[in-house]
């Protein structure tokens, strides 16, 4: 795994944390990693630089630039 830059934020499902929800970073449409929320909604992936796609409940467009942290919070939409 590549030890660089991550990305990190919270997942809100309904204005309150949203635990346990997989959220996956692709590139170029390629699964790149996987993580699950915490019981917080707190998630965090370890990501070479690049620009990403990070969906859960809703996408987020992230760019990770070497030696910066790169933070998303998403949102998830009220049904």
């Amino acid at each position: 795994m590549y030890g660089g830059p991550f990305v990190n934020g919270k997942m809100a499902d309904d204005g309150n944390p949203g635990p346990g929800i997989t959220l996956t970073a692709t590139q170029n449409g390629r699964s790149i990693a996987s993580t699950v929320t915490g019981a917080d909604g707190s998630y965090r992936f370890t990501l070479a630089p690049g620009s990403y796609v990070v969906t859960g409940c809703a996408d987020a467009t992230v760019v990770v630039v070497a030696g910066q942290v790169a933070h998303q919070d998403i949102s998830c939409p009220i049904p």
